[in-house]
Formats: C-alpha cells, structure tokens, sequence
C-alpha cells in the first residue's frame, strides 16, 4: 500500500502543527541524540530474557521526546522480561528520536502507521468529509469514521496549534486544515485497524492519545478489543499516572477515578487521616512549589494572606468573592466528559462573564490557568490571551466589576483555594481540590468527579446561569460533602500517582523548548537491578495480569 503523492503534499505542512520550532536542525539534532545514546546505553543493554510467551505490547510513541522515550525504553525491557514482544508505533513525524532510541537503542521492531495506508481510500473519504463540513460546526464535531472520534480529534488539533484556542470554520485557513485533518484521521482509523489486525497486540501503551495521529490508534484497539493503557505526567514530582482504557470507560480523563476504586473508597469507614493526608499534600505540593514541576505552575508564586490580596487587587472587603477558573482554550480537552455550552470552554466562559457582569453583588474574578505561560512559551505566541480575546470579541470589553487575574499573578494557589468562597470551572483540577476547603464548586459539565457528591453539577444551562445570577446566596457546602472530597482527593492525589523516585530522578538541564528540558536519570547502572523495586514490580503486574482500570498505590 502506498501513501499517495497528492495526499503526501497535502499533509507535509501538518508536520509543524503539532511541535512548531522544537527541533533546531537534522545536525544538531543528531548530534546530540548520538551523545544520548552512547551515555545510557550500558543501562538498557540486553541482558538474557526467557523465551517469548507469544505476547506482545504496542508502544505508540507519540511524543518523540527522551523523557517518554526512555521510560518507553524501561517498560519495554521489563515486559521482555516476562516474556512479552514490543514494537515501536510511529506517526507521519517518524522523528529521529523515536527512531532511534527505539530501533538503534531498545532494538523494538518499527510499525509506520503510514505503512498501513491505502490511497484508494481517499476520494471515499473526501466525500463523506466534505458532506460534514457542508453542515456545519456542530456536524464536523460529531463527524465519526469507523468507531473513530475523528471530527473531535481534527478540531482539537487545529485548536492546540492556535494561540488563542480558536477553532472557526468560517476562517478559510482553518476549515482547510480542519478538512486535510479530517481526511488523514479517516485514512489514519483505516491504517490502525489493518495495523492491529495484523499483528494482534495484546497491549498498547501510549503517553498521549488526543488528536490526529495519536487517537486513531486508540480508538481502533477500543473497537478489537485491545487494552490500552495511558501513562501520564501529573502533579506529583518524578510520579506518572496509569489508566486501562476499554469500551466501558472510553471518555475518561487519565487522572479520573474509577467507578470501581470510588466505589471501594466510600466502603471504608471515614478515617479523619485522610483529611490530614490530603491538606498536608497540598501544603506540600502548592505550599512548597513542587507539583507539577515540569510544567512550572507554581515556580514564582508565594503564600499570601486573603487581605493582602484583597487589598492588591482593590476588591470590596465586604462582598464574597467568586474565582472563575478559566480552562486553556487551545487544551483542546474534547475528549472527557460533556459539556452544558456545546461551543466549549470559550462559549462557557463568554456566557459565564456575561452573567457575571449582571451580578454586582460579589467580587468576580476571572483566573488564567497559569500553564498558559508554558504552553505560550512552547508555541512561541506572544499575542493577547485567547481568553481576553474571546471576553471581548463577545461583550465589547472586560466587564467592570470583574478582574483578570494573569498567569503570573504572584499568589499562590492555595492562597486562592482559602481567600475564595465560590469558585467556577467546567472539570479543572480545581474542582477535585476546593471543596476539600468547604467552598462551593460550580462545575459546567461532566468528568472525572462530577457527580460524586461534593461539587455543584447542573442539568442545564439555564439552571447553571441563575446560580452564577444569585451566587452570593448559595451555602457553603456540608461536612459530609467535604469528606466525600477529601476522599476522592486522597485517591487522585495520593493514590493515583505511582512515584518512580525509587529508581529515577527528573533532570532539567535544559531550557525550556530544547527536547531534554525534562530527561530522566536512572539511579542504578542497568535496568536489572529493577526487577525487585516494589512499585515498578506492581505496576508489571498490573499492566501484564489484571484487567483493573486504575492502577493505585496504596
């Protein structure tokens, strides 16, 4: 099968889309791929394995960077330990580093998914694109191939290479990337599925699955029946989480909790440690600047007292103060959940200000996720903020009884989760971690806790907008719904996360934009003397025996 000249052009400018200016030159490049490689190989040198078992496991090595590569590396090892086959998934970029890491290092068969194409198949498919772009937004976001979400995956992709977030099909550059995005999705969905039906894994593993040239995969090994496991960077320092995704479970967030583990969480009896556990995580996590470290949230921000912020931001003493949390317009997070304003997060924080702005009875403030300034920084755009732009385009300006607070506002997060009395989101994290302080938290859609019992979930739009109307006369909310928070945030900040600290330490020699801004270093000379470290021995076990979707460390 081969991939046809004319849909090879269209797709050569779609390589910088996803990873603009990272890379400086083929040059330097494999210079210091080469340097790597000749440093960490005597960890990853084959030792004897046992015979193979006739198993195998899929690393679709999506973000070609050496952080995920060598953990890629690591699991990839461990499995053949136990007897397992890995092969090395590649998308349209078959980055160097992939490539090498994986076939000239790790020695792991290479599977290019363009391998798997047939361009015969593309004039079918331009039809069936072209009658949904014919109809409209809504249409293309709904638009699915073959078991695959490939509307959502081409609109999130042009969304994460916008500055602003924006995605508008009237706009004749963005309709014309979203229907190349749309055609390759389909060719992409086509490609997996003979790919998976040739070689039948019995797992893929993958760090990123969102958008076009990562969910295909994903989708397609949900409709064979694949498992397929997500492991992902979170709040917790040198910690991944890890989440099993089959049929049953396929628009959960990674970090979410299961049905399963909440249900066995609110079976014990409550235990006022979890309490303690999780206010002495955050003190720990936001109080001394560690979470999240490489994406560098929290690295400037200092505690601050609520009257000192107060009097910082000029806010009336005497009103409640309500935090908008505004999510990343081009996170591009269409995967999870549903959302009340089905124009997304700007359409929900648009209608929300306007709401806002009718009610001067509180001080409202609108918060920018302070990522905003890594993933700006990783794009290179310098621009207004897509939120700004979105808050004006539709009311003319900022409202004036409502504030702006920046992303390198100097007050600590939890300086905020303690000044607040409401606070507002679509499914952020802070809704998992507010009313662990007994604050109200409005959500506007469903997700990873939305309806657990301690958030304010609402069944319509109007519904949600009279609370914003009359926010001031919303209760705190009870003892009983703190605890069931403080529950679930003991699983998803104590639990979910699988610390590799015991072996491995995160390195940032680099600044940010080079691909070893963030690197990993083992702390033993081979990965052999690894078969015994406890939580990487569990974690195997998990990933190659159970069939559990999250996996805990308890």
């Amino acid at each position: 099968m081969i991939f046809l000249e004319k849909y090879r052009s269209r797709l050569a400018p779609l390589k910088s889309l996803l990873k603009p200016g990272l890379w400086k030159g083929k040059r330097e490049e494999d210079a210091l791929i080469s340097a790597d490689l000749a440093k960490i190989a005597p960890f990853y040198a084959q030792q004897a394995k046992p015979a193979s078992i006739g198993k195998t496991v899929f690393f679709a090595s999506t973000v070609p960077l050496p952080f995920a590569l060598k953990f890629e590396g690591l699991f990839s090892r461990m499995f053949a330990l136990r007897g397992w086959d890995s092969f090395c998934v590649m998308d349209i970029h078959q980055s160097a580093f992939t490539r090498r890491y994986h076939g000239e290092l790790f020695g792991n068969p290479l599977l290019r998914i363009t391998d798997f194409i047939n361009g015969r198949e593309t004039s079918r498919i331009e039809s069936l694109v072209d009658e949904a772009l014919s109809r409209g937004p809504e249409a293309v976001s709904a638009f699915t191939y073959n078991g695959s979400m490939a509307g959502v995956s081409a609109l999130s992709s042009v969304s994460t290479g916008d500055g602003t977030g924006s995605v508008d099909l009237g706009n004749p550059v963005h309709a014309a990337k979203v229907r190349t995005l749309l055609i390759r999705s389909c060719l992409y969905t086509d490609a997996c599925s003979r790919m998976i039906l040739k070689h039948r894994p019995n797992l893929v593993m993958t760090i990123e699955k969102g958008g076009v040239g990562l969910s295909e995969l994903f989708f397609q090994c949900v409709r064979h029946g694949i498992d397929f496991v997500q492991w992902s960077g979170c709040h917790d320092p040198e910690s991944l989480m890890y989440k099993r995704y089959t049929g049953k479970n396929l628009r959960s967030h990674p970090f979410s909790v299961s049905k399963a583990t909440w249900s066995h969480m609110i079976a014990k009896p409550w235990d006022e440690t979890y309490r303690e556990t999780v206010l002495r995580q955050f003190e720990d996590g936001y109080g001394n600047n560690k979470w999240f470290q490489y994406k560098k949230l929290t690295d400037s921000s200092k505690m601050a007292e609520k009257e000192e912020m107060v009097a910082r931001l000029g806010l009336d003493p005497s009103k409640k103060i309500a935090v908008i949390f505004s999510h990343i317009l081009n996170d591009a997070n269409l995967f999870y959940g549903e959302d009340l304003f089905k124009g997304g997060f700007r359409e929900w924080l648009v209608e929300t200000v306007r709401a806002a702005a009718g009610n001067p009875n509180v001080n409202w403030l609108v918060k920018l996720h302070p990522a905003n300034t890594y993933r700006r920084a990783n794009m290179g755009y310098t621009g207004e903020f897509g939120e700004i732009l979105a808050i004006k385009a539709a009311l003319g300006s900022i409202p004036a009884n409502l504030k702006i607070i920046y992303p390198d506002d100097p007050a600590n997060p939890l300086s905020w989760f303690r000044a607040l009395d409401y606070a507002i989101t679509v499914r952020g994290t802070v809704g998992a971690e507010i009313p662990c302080f007994g604050k109200r938290m409005l959500t506007a859609g469903t997700g990873r806790y939305s309806g657990l019992g301690f958030t304010d979930d609402s069944s319509s739009i109007d519904d949600y907008l009279a609370k914003i109307r009359g926010i001031e006369s919303l209760p705190p909310i009870s003892e009983e719904q703190i605890r069931m928070a403080l529950r679930h945030a003991y699983l998803f900040f104590k639990v979910r996360p699988t610390p590799y600290r015991t072996y491995a330490n995160d390195a940032y020699e680099f600044p940010q934009g080079h691909p070893y801004n963030r690197d990993v270093v083992f702390k033993v000379p081979h990965y052999g003397q690894l078969t015994k470290d406890a939580p990487l021995s569990s974690l195997m076990d998990w990933l190659t025996e159970s069939d559990d979707e999250d996996f805990l460390s308890w």
